[in-house]
């Protein structure tokens, strides 16, 4: 009984895990970035450094354009 009760949980919960991004990278977040990409000025908000790993793009968000 206990085994049954723990594998119906274990399945709600994987099915669950299971949904799609509620942003993907082409949604625009906020009227800035659609203003952004409008006009070609769109920086992305995620870089990758020398080893593949991501970093926050700092410079080129804040950087006047």
């Amino acid at each position: 009984m206990l085994t049954i009760g723990l594998l119906c949980l274990l399945s709600a919960g994987s099915l669950a895990g299971c949904r799609k991004a509620l942003f993907t990278d082409r949604d625009t977040r906020s009227q800035y970035d659609r203003y952004d990409r409008v006009r070609n000025q769109y920086e992305p908000p995620m870089l990758r450094d020398e080893f593949g790993d991501e970093v926050p793009n700092i410079k080129g968000r804040l950087s006047p354009k």
